[in-house]
């Protein structure tokens, strides 16, 4: 081999290594500037993560207040970041033939973006899948939104790449949600529940509906999560068969106001979003209990005390699970009281309906001071006072009971209707999607899904989820 060949091969190898090496060098700089990419990435989508859940705490009464939370989290967490933010009405979906709709009995209960109907054609942007359908809603037009959705993307400037003519990279759109309580279907938060309905002869045919109400509010719970005890206005029987633990008593001083202690096992389905009809356990106790409620009704009067006692005294015994399980009673009544018998065994009652009505309040204040949330619902109470005459409302009374004030003042009149109370359908939507624990209708069928928003109330989570 000649001197010279040699000399050429030499100088070939030493471009072509030049040629790796850059080729290398810029490799490892795009790999250094994509890794970069990726955590800029995830950082944006951490803050849109954040963003999204401080604004949608605000909802569903302060879109306003929603999106200068989400906007001014975001900054503070990024101040490069510029989401746009936008909200949506999200509730449940039921199956109608081979697609799903809006389950239109969540509205205005969970939210509410405007009148029916409830479409695409209606509501461009419309949404379901199997659980949940997305309206979009918005606030400055007085919608009342329960969800929020932040969306940015962001160009991000590479450091070495550019020696080999790439300057930037892009995060692509991303997107955070965040929807406040229910959002189709209750989060399986731990929860110690007691729901006590009133099943006195007042009900009359609506009886029917309490059973269906407290059924379908037990497929909507996860027996995993929720525990769920059950009390009656009046007593249910000491003497009540097996199948039937929640058979009225006939007495206003034997049996007991809580007939059936707290179940785990009362759906053995368990499936999302409920069954039409609900399918309950054919043998826990519960389940049977709920499931004849509708059978019979009381002929005792109607007491308010003595049943929110003894479903405190259950809340604060030792079957309920310790701390961080919540702990909670739903209180339905459909009358003034009537107490015009002493119940015994120690339980607050008065003859006197402006007097029992107090002794309700103050039962739940003690309720609330042990640490119980309690979550009230009024049915076919427009204009009833606890004592006739001038005497208060039995509304504002619930509504008392209900409040989260340190101070007990109720809500009232958030549809903007005159008079206290739950008289007009704007009264009534606005008093039961105001963020409160009191709720209230006129109609039967509607007490399942009150029944079941104000499960979702006492959750009062916000949490991201997927759109549909």
């Amino acid at each position: 081999m000649s001197r010279r060949r040699v000399k050429d091969e030499r100088g070939g190898i030493a471009v072509l290594s030049a040629i790796v090496a850059v080729a290398l060098f810029g490799f490892s700089a795009l790999a250094v500037d994509v890794a970069q990419l990726v955590n800029e990435k995830q950082e944006l989508h951490d803050t849109l993560d954040m963003a999204a859940q401080t604004g949608a705490g605000k909802l569903p009464t302060d879109g306003a207040g929603a999106r200068a939370a989400a906007l001014a989290n975001a900054a503070r967490n990024d101040p490069t970041a510029t989401p746009t933010i936008d909200f949506f009405c999200v509730v449940g979906a039921k199956a109608s033939g081979a697609t799903y709709v809006v389950d239109a009995t969540h509205i205005p209960l969970s939210c509410n973006p405007g009148p029916a109907p409830y479409t695409a054609g209606s509501y461009p942007g419309l949404s379901c899948n199997s659980r949940i359908c997305a309206i979009p809603c918005v606030p400055e037009q007085g919608d009342q939104c329960n969800t929020l959705r932040a969306r940015d993307e962001k160009d991000v400037p590479y450091v070495l790449a550019p020696v080999v003519g790439i300057n930037e990279g892009d995060t692509g759109t991303l997107t955070s949600v965040a929807c406040k309580g229910a959002c189709g279907s209750i989060p399986a938060n731990p929860i110690d529940m007691v729901v006590v309905g009133d099943r006195t002869g007042s009900m009359g045919g609506a009886i029917a509906n309490l059973e269906d109400a407290m059924k379908g509010l037990l497929e909507y719970l996860t027996p995993a999560q929720h525990r769920v005890a059950l009390g009656t206005i009046g007593r249910s029987s000491s003497t009540a068969p097996a199948s039937c633990m929640s058979d009225p008593s006939a007495s206003e001083t034997s049996g007991p106001w809580v007939p059936v202690g707290f179940s785990s096992t009362y759906d053995n389905t368990d499936v999302s979003p409920p069954s039409n009809p609900p399918a309950l356990s054919p043998t826990d106790p519960l389940a049977r209990a709920v499931d004849c409620i509708g059978n019979r009704s009381s002929s005792t009067g109607t007491y308010l005390a003595a049943p929110l006692r003894a479903a405190r005294e259950l809340l604060t015994g030792a079957t309920v699970r310790p701390a961080p399980v919540r702990k909670a009673m739903i209180f339905m009544t459909d009358g003034e009281p009537n107490e015009g018998t002493s119940p015994g065994g120690g339980y607050p009652w008065s003859s006197n309906g402006a007097t029992a009505c107090n002794n309700a309040v103050t039962e739940a204040t003690t309720a609330k001071n042990a640490g119980i949330l309690v979550v009230t619902i009024a049915f076919r109470l427009q204009d009833v006072r606890c004592n006739g005459g001038s005497s208060a409302l039995v509304t504002e009374r619930l509504a008392a009971m209900a409040s989260p004030l340190p101070n007990g003042t109720p809500s009232k009149d958030d549809g903007g209707g005159a008079g206290p109370g739950c008289n007009t359908t704007a009264e009534q939507n606005g008093e039961n999607a105001d963020g409160d624990f009191f709720f209230c209708t006129p109609t039967p069928s509607a007490l399942e899904p009150i029944f079941q928003t104000a499960a979702s109330a006492i959750v009062q989570s916000t949490r991201l989820i997927r759109l549909p």
